[in-house]
């Protein structure tokens, strides 16, 4: 069975080239050098989607729980403006090494409030977050997937 990284549906006919659910094609598309490509497997469990958007300090992707079998949002830690990727496209380098102090304190900044915001999962309103750890020489979220319109 594959999937569609673009809505993470389940895809049972491995013989389709659109998938059923968004209509989206089901061929992996390049994305820019700042985002994961789409399949990419972090921890052993967490598979990426495409990117759902990014902003100063970070990016965020739809993403598939192997082990629970649902659909998850992930952000990863990216300050594109004093890091890269490196040849492999995944992990994070920091190419300045004077900027490597102020991006392992934004980092660890980045984790705590996951720890932070985790404490809150039962005040309504607040996204529940089930995961974060560090992988990759950065960080990621791992929180639950709401639908909805994009506030823009």
């Amino acid at each position: 069975m594959k999937l569609c990284y673009h809505c993470m549906q389940q895809i049972e006919n491995e013989k389709l080239r659109t998938c059923p659910n968004c209509g989206k094609s089901l061929a992996i598309q390049q994305v820019s050098p700042r985002f994961l490509k789409p399949g990419t497997v972090l921890q052993g469990k967490f598979i990426i989607g495409y990117p759902l958007g990014y902003g100063g300090f970070g990016n965020t992707y739809v993403g598939w729980n192997k082990l629970l079998l649902r659909k998850i949002a992930v952000k990863e830690f990216y300050p594109e403006q004093y890091i890269g990727r490196g040849e492999d496209g995944v992990t994070v380098t920091v190419p300045d090494e004077s900027l490597k102090t102020r991006f392992r304190k934004g980092l660890q900044q980045f984790l705590e409030e996951a720890r932070s915001v985790a404490a809150l999962q039962d005040i309504r309103g607040v996204v529940a977050i089930s995961n974060f750890f560090e992988e990759n020489g950065t960080g990621y979220i791992v929180m639950e997937y709401l639908e909805g319109m994009d506030v823009k």
